[in-house]
């Protein structure tokens, strides 16, 4: 069920962002409803082509811009993630980190212990077949991540 009212933004536009936003727009939203940010021009441009999503120059209006946000990025990226994360972020945001090694601890440190946060480690598969729905995903969420956005 497509819900026309959910805005969501990925900091990350690489593989596993495009994947996760083709198979978001495919039962979750529609594709104009997607934002991504990607310092990388070649990552934004590639993201807008396979997803009809749209991409953005800073993290900043991805979080201004959306009410669920994925974190999409390498782990060895994530503390300035986390950094500008921890500046726009609000109450109203659901914060889904997909970078393995990156606890919920962690995430709840950088954003605050308020944060609506949530860990998804999808695999390989993903990435050409979310749609389909092969490939697996374990999603951990914390105590204020919400249970209607736990389907996500």
């Amino acid at each position: 069920m497509v819900n026309d009212d959910l805005n969501i933004g990925l900091i990350g536009a690489g593989r596993m962002a495009t994947a996760l936003a083709r198979g978001l727009a495919a039962g979750c939203t529609r594709a104009d409803n997607i934002l991504a940010y990607d310092p990388e021009a070649a990552a934004r441009t590639q993201f807008e082509q396979q997803t009809g999503g749209h991409t953005v120059e800073s993290p900043a209006t991805v979080f201004g811009e959306s009410t669920v946000v994925f974190l999409a990025v390498k782990p060895q990226h994530m503390k300035a993630v986390l950094a500008s994360a921890a500046q726009s972020a609000n109450a109203g945001h659901l914060i889904i980190s997909i970078a393995a090694g990156v606890t919920l601890q962690r995430l709840l440190q950088a954003l605050g212990e308020d944060a609506r946060v949530a860990r998804v480690m999808p695999n390989t598969p993903c990435l050409r077949h979310w749609r389909r729905g092969d490939g697996r995903r374990r999603a951990t969420g914390g105590a204020d991540a919400g249970n209607c956005r736990r389907r996500l």
